[in-house]
């Protein structure tokens, strides 16, 4: 299985049973003090805001070692990337590419906030 999965799965438990404990569960389980769905969907993606945040800090496992990258392949990456051909990728450049390749990131309450 994937770790990730598995590592968002868990941290996704955790931050549900907190709200729980705190009081910030759905009415259904909590009473009429509880939240309402989109309340605690809410409340729970602001907390997994706060997670993810933490957790993309730690450094991640590299897939694919340094001698297995195609040098080809990379140089026609950076020249499609450097689209004024200077020979230098700016943050414009960058961010142009990134959103190109579906690579761009974005704030995981943006992405979560989207889905529903």
């Amino acid at each position: 299985g994937r770790e990730d999965v598995k590592d968002f799965t868990a941290s996704l438990r955790k931050i549900v049973h907190k709200c729980m404990v705190e009081g910030k569960g759905t009415r259904d389980l909590c009473g009429p003090s509880g939240l309402t769905t989109e309340q605690f969907i809410d409340e729970v993606a602001s907390q997994i805001g706060k997670d993810v945040s933490a957790a993309t800090a730690a450094p991640t496992k590299p897939v694919a070692a340094e001698k297995d990258v195609d040098d080809e392949a990379i140089n026609a990456l950076f020249n499609e990337l450097d689209t004024d051909g200077n020979g230098v990728i700016d943050k414009a450049e960058l961010k142009a590419g990134l959103i190109k390749l579906n690579l761009a990131p974005i704030p995981m309450i943006k992405t979560l906030k989207a889905d529903t």
